[in-house]
């Protein structure tokens, strides 16, 4: 009998690359979208993949959608407030946390063999602790590292780590296989083109500079198909020991490396990393390389392969067969530069 699998909020990024993996593992997935969700990341397995659309703003409706799938494995990947133009705070509470939690009670009741939920590294904005190396990574925050994130990043972090309060008390009490897995910076292709490797790879191709992070700010970055493998080895073998994981490569890059090994993939280019100090993406916690020695205790077949080399290659790759994707995302830039052209397909 196959496995099933459900995931809430299939069509974005990590939704897509977790259902495409769970197919090739022969998972009967159900991909679980609302009504007004574009679906273009899952067009190359909808023959073996169920679509179900739902109004994602009538829970009951989700619930009772989601109670005809159990038991099964359950992913709720559904969000909202990590990209800077997401400022609706009820939304970002409700994706985050209300919606979440009305979905997981009703399973509660039906049963589940895991509940997976995706959480973020900005969960420890929630924690209210300063970063002692924030002071003199940056030029334009004064005290504390909540001080320079925008309302809505700030919202997202404390929706975000609220749910997984919930669901590790649930966990701990009812001895129940659910899981809170928080990924430090993913990137990989189908990549959001409003995160911060979206906007590195426009302004590489229309501005021939990179407006990223301030040079020292570094961070820990995992590519999605390690995250996805990540989280597909939680749900399988159901750790008791543990049931919030930090998900990282385990090494940290700043936005000089980046610059570097992009360069080397476009050399008709001349790359600079343009201090973008000013901006709130500069910001960004400064991340000590996710703990791998513990995860790789915890779920010893599985480890990070995805060198930032290869995964930069890998974007490169994407964005170049996909540029008309980038020309819808960001028509209204490129219409500045008179171009919606990457440069280094010339």
């Amino acid at each position: 009998m196959l496995k099933k699998a459900l995931i809430i909020g299939a069509s974005h990024f990590l939704g897509a690359h977790l259902a495409k993996r769970l197919i090739r593992l022969g998972f009967k997935v159900t991909a679980l979208v609302d009504v007004n969700d574009k679906i273009w990341r899952l067009m190359d397995v909808l023959d073996v993949l169920e679509i179900k659309r739902a109004d994602f703003f009538a829970p009951q409706e989700l619930c009772k959608i989601v109670s005809q799938y159990t038991p099964g494995y359950i992913f709720y990947v559904s969000s909202y407030g990590e990209k800077e133009h997401q400022t609706n705070k009820k939304m970002i509470q409700y994706f985050n946390f209300t919606l979440m939690k009305e979905i997981f009670d009703e399973l509660s009741e039906t049963g589940f063999e895991t509940f997976i939920y995706i959480g973020s590294y900005l969960e420890q904005l929630a924690l209210n602790t300063p970063n002692p190396n924030h002071a003199a990574a940056t030029t334009n925050c004064s005290h504390t590292t909540k001080e320079c994130y925008p309302p809505n990043i700030l919202e997202y972090g404390s929706a975000k780590n609220l749910a997984t309060k919930y669901l590790a008390k649930e966990a701990i009490s009812c001895g129940l296989p659910i899981y809170s897995i928080r990924p430090y910076f993913t990137y990989g292709p189908y990549f959001s083109c409003r995160t911060a490797f979206g906007k590195l790879m426009l302004n590489a191709g229309l501005r021939n500079r990179l407006e990223l992070n301030h040079e020292f700010i570094n961070r820990d970055f995992v590519h999605v198909r390690d995250f996805v493998n990540f989280a597909v080895a939680i749900t399988m073998l159901k750790p008791r020991n543990k049931v919030i994981f930090d998900c990282g490569s385990g090494f940290t890059v700043s936005a000089q490396d980046i610059v570097n090994t992009l360069a080397a993939y476009l050399p008709k280019l001349n790359l600079k990393l343009v201090d973008y100090s000013q901006c709130y993406c500069a910001n960004y916690l400064n991340l000590a390389p996710a703990d791998i020695a513990i995860n790789k205790e915890v779920v010893p077949s599985w480890e990070p392969t995805i060198t930032l080399d290869f995964g930069i290659k890998d974007i490169v790759g994407w964005v170049t067969r996909n540029t008309i994707l980038y020309r819808e995302f960001f028509q209204e830039e490129a219409d500045k530069d008179n171009k919606f052209y990457f440069p280094w397909m010339l």
